[in-house]
């Protein structure tokens, strides 16, 4: 009727975003959706809030979207999102490190993202601050990864601040490994860092995909490049 507003649920917008989109970019929203950020405008961003849906929340309206277009291809790539994404950049590292090799990443995906961490309960003394929370982390290994932002790690007190998070990470018996935005702009040390974590998580590297450079590099690409 006239004069009135429809707007889609954050489900259903993540399905018809389908219809436009690539798999990487629908890959991201997810991210977002059930992350803690989002974009206001073209050139502003939104932190700390409360996430638009979960992953759970889309299977579900995904499984009773028969009939719709895209439904099969959705499911799929929602199979590939992690909820409690902090960021833009952290959503990008996550989908490099945890997108299947098929896909060009480097199928590490057992991962959580901003994962509570009770640094008293591990060490058994008592800290200023009891929770502490790694940007990417596989906790039954202990090994966590820590983006490095030039928007939010720069200045005295702030650097400050991260080093009072490494050093409680490391007493509660985590390996740290940093990614600076330098870093992350360069596959060859994508590739150093991947190589690190997967020795610091006790697994070998199995892929004898011929094409994988090349899907690695376009992977890489598609993803730095992402509006998000």
């Amino acid at each position: 009727m006239e004069g009135q507003l429809y707007l889609s649920s954050p489900e259903l917008a993540f399905l018809q975003m389908h219809d436009h989109a690539s798999d990487f970019e629908c890959i991201a929203l997810g991210f977002e959706l059930c992350g803690t950020y989002t974009r206001i405008g073209a050139d502003a961003m939104a932190y700390d809030i409360a996430p638009a849906t979960s992953a759970d929340k889309i299977s579900r309206f995904l499984h009773r979207a028969h009939g719709m277009r895209h439904r099969s291809r959705a499911l799929r790539n929602l199979g590939h999102i992690k909820e409690n994404s902090a960021s833009p950049r952290e959503t990008q590292l996550a989908m490099i490190l945890g997108l299947p090799t098929r896909l060009g990443g480097y199928g590490l995906a057992d991962f959580e993202l901003n994962a509570p961490i009770d640094v008293p309960a591990t060490t058994k003394f008592p800290w200023r601050r009891d929770i502490r929370r790694a940007d990417i982390s596989w906790p039954r290994e202990c090994v966590a990864v820590e983006y490095d932002s030039d928007e939010f790690h720069v200045g005295a007190e702030k650097i400050a601040r991260d080093a009072e998070r490494r050093t409680l990470l490391q007493a509660a018996g985590y390996d740290l490994v940093v990614v600076t935005n330098s870093q992350f702009k360069r596959t060859s040390e994508l590739d150093r860092i991947c190589a690190v974590l997967y020795r610091l998580l006790g697994r070998r590297w199995r892929c004898r995909m011929p094409e994988y450079l090349m899907r690695k590099e376009d992977l890489h690409r598609r993803v730095r490049n992402l509006s998000i």
